[in-house]
């Protein structure tokens, strides 16, 4: 059975959609907006692999520049039509590269394209993390339905914090005052 503690040698970071259009039409878009960003900054300070996906960008924008800004320079952006990231054109093959068996996924909308992209990532075998503080719908109905199936089909419930705390897995290490200073 694989760990349910996360791994900073096997998990990768998904964010999903977080696009101009869509973004200002979220249920606690401050909030996911906010927690997304602590996320791929702490990826950035531990080398985390990170993948963002765009749902249809020429119609819903590029991925908000809040966050653009704080991709890593090695992030993968895919350009998707499909609401399953899994679906997009080079996703398995930049998947399987990074070598990662667990998936930390963030995101919107909750009950659309981050629901599908769990159920895709359990289906191949990865361990999914789903950060529940940084996943939205437009209706909260939605949302909620959202995050009980996901969790029902496996996707272990989690929180941007518990990322930082559990890649770290003490105070002793070395860049754990930076990732610290992300939540203060």
């Amino acid at each position: 059975m694989p760990s349910s503690l996360l791994s900073l040698e096997q998990s990768a970071l998904l964010v999903i959609d977080m696009q101009e259009k869509l973004l200002p039409l979220m249920e606690h878009r401050d909030r996911i907006l906010k927690q997304t960003r602590i996320l791929l900054e702490a990826a950035r300070i531990l080398s985390v692999p990170v993948m963002v996906t765009e749902q249809y960008p020429q119609g819903l924008g590029a991925t908000v520049h809040d966050l653009r800004d704080a991709l890593p320079d090695r992030a993968i952006v895919l350009e998707k039509t499909a609401f399953g990231a899994v679906e997009a054109p080079g996703f398995t093959d930049a998947l399987q590269a990074c070598g990662r068996s667990q998936v930390i996924v963030c995101g919107i909308e909750a009950h659309i394209c981050v629901t599908q992209t769990t159920l895709q990532l359990l289906e191949l075998g990865k361990t999914v993390f789903l950060a529940h503080d940084a996943v939205s719908s437009r209706q909260k109905r939605n949302l909620k339905a959202a995050l009980w199936r996901m969790t029902q089909a496996g996707a272990i419930p989690f929180t941007s914090e518990m990322a930082l705390f559990e890649w770290t897995r003490t105070a002793n290490c070395p860049p754990f005052k930076a990732l610290q200073a992300l939540i203060k």
